[in-house]
């Protein structure tokens, strides 16, 4: 995440919304500890679920994260996610 932001010339605070996949709670945690996220940005984590949520779409994952950002990210209007 560190090394694509950087490659965009962007900072984690400037993203609108954030698709983490987290298939366990602790993957979440870890998650939030890497990137320095807080409960501030419970917001803009995941705002419609996640695998723990909806279920785990084998072999497509990323499509589903991707999927589900994209539209969240029309729905809200903003540029970065």
């Amino acid at each position: 995440v560190n090394k694509a932001l950087q490659s965009g010339g962007l900072s984690l605070e400037q993203i609108d919304l954030i698709e983490l996949h987290e298939a366990f709670a602790a993957q979440v945690l870890a998650n939030f500890i890497e990137l320095g996220l807080t409960e501030k940005d419970h917001d803009r984590v995941n705002v419609n679920g996640s695998c723990i949520a909806i279920g785990h779409p084998l072999g497509c994952t990323g499509a589903r994260i991707l999927t589900t950002l994209l539209y969240e990210m029309r729905r809200r209007n903003v540029r970065y996610g």
